[in-house]
């Protein structure tokens, strides 16, 4: 089993790695965009490269990617849909670019049914 916790990519994402080493993380997960909002971060292969690396120097041996909490992929309104598909592909090319071995979606909110 891994232990690990929720760390901030803010000022690039190998920031996340040096937060979690310093934590004495296992494993991390982190938010791949600001969570509240549909604005995806720009990352670019410079930055993945650069997570890339740190991973390859630290103790961290898996990586998640927490999916925003406004995903709702089945939601009844077109443009939550829409925006709720572009977001999750973001996250999975984020993923990709820096190895994640998981990702973690979002409850869905705002339907009947829904919990809140």
């Amino acid at each position: 089993m891994l232990i690990g916790a929720h760390v901030s990519p803010a000022g690039g994402l190998a920031n996340a790695v040096q937060r979690g080493t310093e934590r004495g993380c296992q494993a991390i997960q982190i938010f791949n965009q600001s969570p509240r909002m549909w604005r995806p971060t720009a990352y670019g292969e410079d930055d993945f490269e650069a997570f890339r690396a740190a991973m390859k120097q630290s103790p961290i041996k898996a990586v998640l990617i927490h999916a925003v909490y406004l995903l709702n992929c089945a939601s009844e309104d077109r443009e939550i849909r829409t925006k709720s598909r572009a977001s999750l592909i973001q996250s999975l090319r984020v993923g990709d670019g820096i190895g994640a071995t998981g990702r973690r979606p979002s409850r869905r909110i705002g339907e009947a049914g829904s919990r809140r």
